[in-house]
């Protein structure tokens, strides 16, 4: 129930891009029928009347089709779902089924404050921060997610989350995109997201931790050849092996980066007790079961955000 109501905020431009790009096509359409039509009657009227609508509203609508948008979106999200997985992570760290991966959120740094005047008076972003995981086969195609409903942090002013959750690693899937948003009463706003790739960026470099990404957001229009892109920020996250992680692949990364991989587990152990000390065994976005950081599909009603109450 509440990964549902996430999904409200998300990708809200591309679905009008998608919308207007159906309703251009359609208005296209509406307008060649008219001028096959009046080329039919004037040609002898009749059957060739009809012939001409036919043929003027399957020009007019290709036509739309093809330039307006839609193609390339159904072009992308076939190619999206048929391209096969990543050569690297299959050949090179045998792994050929989906995996366990734990994504801890620790903070943010040095945010810029979307509150507009509101900030001059000391207005401070109730932040929280939204972690998808799925595929982005090129920097011109849409992200897709999968298997994985989106995972949400707490509200805190300070930018210091410190929650772990845990992800379903398709073969398929290749980016982590997150997002830092600003919780408002009417919309939330978005302060800026980055895309990570799982591969390189994750599993390649052993399970960094406590690396920082940049938040960039876009500003301006493209539409006018203004838009640029602008850092919003710095979050902080690490990454983990799930419980069922292949023991052979993770003993390949633990070989390749010895010193990062103990500092992982120091960290882990360290963040663990610290939720279990402050919140028990239990709390929103984290699970401690069996000694292992899991993510919990509910918490309980004291530890949601004001955001998830309904």
């Amino acid at each position: 129930m509440q990964d549902a109501a996430l999904d409200k905020s998300m990708d809200e431009q591309a679905t009008m891009i998608d919308v207007f790009g159906w309703v251009g096509s359609l208005v296209l359409g509406i307008l060649g029928t008219l001028a096959g039509a009046c080329c039919g009657f004037f040609a002898g009227g009749g059957l060739q009347t009809i012939i001409g609508a036919g043929v003027g509203f399957g020009i007019g609508f290709l036509t739309g089709f093809l330039f307006c948008g839609p193609f390339k979106s159904v072009v992308d999200g076939v190619a999206t779902k048929h391209k096969p997985p990543e050569a690297a992570r299959v050949m090179g760290l045998g792994l050929i089924k989906e995996f366990p991966l734990m994504v801890t959120v620790h903070n943010c740094k040095n945010v810029i404050s979307s509150e507009g005047l509101m900030g001059l008076f000391g207005k401070k972003n109730d932040s929280y921060v939204q972690v998808k995981c799925g595929r982005k086969i090129s920097k011109d195609v849409d992200f897709y997610m999968t298997g994985n409903p989106p995972k949400r942090t707490c509200v805190n002013q300070a930018h210091n989350f410190q929650e772990t959750f845990k992800f379903l690693v398709a073969p398929t899937d290749d980016t982590i995109v997150v997002e830092l948003w600003d919780q408002d009463v009417v919309g939330d706003d978005m302060v800026g997201s980055v895309e990570i790739r799982i591969t390189p960026d994750v599993l390649q470099k052993g399970f960094p931790q406590k690396n920082g990404y940049k938040l960039m957001f876009q500003e301006g229009s493209s539409l006018f050849g203004n838009l640029k892109t602008k850092k919003a920020g710095t979050v902080i996250l690490s990454f983990a092996p799930g419980d069922g992680f292949p023991q052979r692949t993770e003993a390949k990364l633990q070989k390749q980066v010895p010193i990062e991989y103990q500092r992982l587990q120091t960290a882990q152990k360290s963040l663990m007790a610290e939720s279990q000390k402050q919140y028990g065994k239990t709390s929103y976005g984290t699970l401690l079961s069996q000694g292992a950081l899991m993510t919990a599909g509910t918490g309980s009603a004291g530890q949601l955000a004001p955001h998830h109450q309904v």
